[in-house]
């Protein structure tokens, strides 16, 4: 799946299926084997970014934490607006929000509208 998304830049498990290996005959079969794994209820991605988040933050004890603000566009149509922490030369989001704007630059009160 990750192959997939990386190789077509879209979020449309249709067309991730030409980059799947697999005994799947149809590409419907492998659409749904990529449903029912996105839908997995034993996969909780708030604890596996909590505990994340709870191991980098224990590196930062008593030493400066550099946030980040940013924006990125998406299909020229959303905004996707995160504040991030910096640690070790990457990026760790921490809050986000999307909204349709035509341009990836907003005025600061827009992106903190709770609307």
């Amino acid at each position: 799946m990750l192959v997939g998304l990386l190789a077509t830049m879209e979020v449309a498990l249709t067309r991730w299926c030409p980059f799947v290996k697999g005994r799947a005959e149809s590409a419907q079969s492998s659409q749904r084997r990529f449903h029912r794994w996105l839908n997995n209820p034993r996969i909780s991605v708030l604890r596996l970014y909590l505990g994340l988040l709870q191991r980098v933050l224990l590196d930062f004890r008593d030493r400066k934490v550099y946030l980040a603000l940013d924006t990125t566009m998406l299909w020229n149509t959303y905004c996707v607006v995160y504040v991030s922490l910096i640690y070790r030369g990457r990026m760790i989001p921490l809050a986000w929000k999307v909204m349709e704007h035509e341009s990836a630059s907003i005025a600061f009160r827009e992106g903190c509208d709770s609307k």
